[in-house]
């Protein structure tokens, strides 16, 4: 079945829902184990509900899931003794049938590094559980309910009694519930940038759906390069110089802490050396791992610079890592990346002032160190460039862009069936 178009939006929804499980799959249990993957979709499929919903529908989740989110009115249900907050129940204890698993400590005989108390352990316990609460009352921006079933839980007494102590709740009024919800903007990456350039319905996918596809190995192998280079340069730059033996130390705890393999671990060291050794001992790191964001009136384009440094005259310059073989087919493509980067800076407050003058990639497999055009003229069209797929992608404009990528692109099935 080709699915290509605006009538199977639904299927498109429920399969990106599956694709985003078997991908957690993958980066949690395994990527190999194929039986194990279908145990688990078997046992879980009944849980997922259609991807329709209602838009003005109540929201149900976990603490832990609505983490970094903010509603104008929040109810925190179910609060009890003992349940939640949960306290610590004695292992020694006899079980009845609802409370089968322990929420104590391993007692301290069992982990002859523990330094601390019994009651220590408690107390942390109970730390936790206050911050948990904590989380989950912050998520209000306008009203709080607490729901309590049972006795009201010691916690949540004290909360109680601080609100009627310090605020005068009979004389206040709310207006309105629920403060203007800002306009929704486009959050653009790079990456994103690019997947719509080159084929818009693949950005559809990716972006909009959000599919999941399964981690390559090359691209793992490039996020721990890109996290060791990180760590070591911002070793740089806070001390001013390394030694290669902190280099070494720096690139392998690196390296196995991220799950490196022992078969890779002589071309990975290799490739952090034969980097300083080519440029890296010749610069002088300004920063490391920038965030940035480009904010405009109808989207937010959000990144990070991998190293910004100045040259031995003295000359500010921009540098990307690819953990890559360099082709000259993808100059254009990674010029319009620098160039990008660029513009960010001059709308950063720390750095809008330095001139970059150099712009460069360093190709990793290759071993290469390749230089790029900023002029002025290639900077404006830059910004035209992202204007225009900032246009595009708000008017849902998601057509198919047939190329001799499609043949080798994740979702050739759903376009050709």
């Amino acid at each position: 079945m080709v699915i290509n178009n605006g009538d199977y939006e639904l299927e498109l929804e429920n399969l990106s829902k599956i694709s985003r499980t078997i991908f957690n799959y993958e980066s949690i249990i395994s990527a190999n184990d194929v039986r194990g993957l279908f145990f688990f979709l078997t046992n879980v499929i009944e849980g997922y509900g259609t991807s329709s919903s209602d838009v003005d529908g109540v929201q149900l989740m976990t603490v832990h899931k609505a983490k970094g989110l903010e509603f104008p009115v929040t109810i925190v249900s179910s609060l009890s003794e003992y349940n939640f907050p949960l306290a610590p129940r004695d292992p020694m204890r006899e079980k009845d049938n609802i409370n089968k698993d322990d929420t104590f400590y391993t007692p301290n005989k069992f982990l002859e590094y523990k330094d601390c108390s019994e009651a220590d352990e408690v107390n942390l316990g109970l730390a936790e559980e206050n911050r948990v609460i904590y989380v989950a009352m912050t998520r209000a921006q306008d009203i709080l309910v607490l729901s309590v079933v049972g006795k009201m839980p010691e916690e949540i007494c004290k909360i109680s009694n601080y609100f009627n102590k310090n605020l005068d709740l009979d004389n206040m009024s709310i207006s309105s519930v629920g403060s203007k919800p800002e306009e929704n903007k486009l959050n653009l990456s790079y990456s994103s940038f690019a997947d719509y350039n080159n084929c818009p319905w693949r950005y559809n996918l990716l972006n909009k759906l959000h599919f999941k596809v399964s981690q390559k190995e090359v691209t793992k192998m490039g996020s721990i390069i890109h996290e060791a280079l990180d760590v070591i340069n911002q070793e740089i730059k806070d001390s001013g110089e390394i030694s290669k033996e902190n280099i070494e130390k720096i690139a392998k705890d690196t390296y196995y802490l991220h799950g490196g393999t022992d078969e890779e671990f002589g071309d990975y060291m290799d490739s952090i050396f034969d980097y300083y050794n080519e440029i890296g001992f010749d610069i002088t790191v300004v920063d490391s791992e920038v965030p940035f964001s480009i904010d405009r009136d109808n989207y937010r384009f959000n990144g990070a610079i991998d190293l910004i440094y100045k040259n031995q005259n003295g000359e500010y310059g921009i540098l990307d890592y690819k953990n890559t073989i360099f082709k000259d087919y993808n100059r254009e493509k990674y010029a319009q990346q620098l160039l990008t980067y660029i513009l960010a800076l001059k709308n950063d407050s720390k750095y809008c002032d330095i001139e970059i003058t150099e712009a460069k990639i360093y190709a990793i497999k290759s071993r290469s160190l390749i230089d790029f055009n900023i002029g002025e003229s290639r900077l404006a069209t830059q910004k035209e460039e992202i204007q225009n797929t900032a246009d595009l992608i708000n008017s849902h404009e998601f057509n198919k862009n047939e190329s001799s990528y499609c043949n080798i692109c994740e979702f050739f099935k759903y376009c050709n069936g």
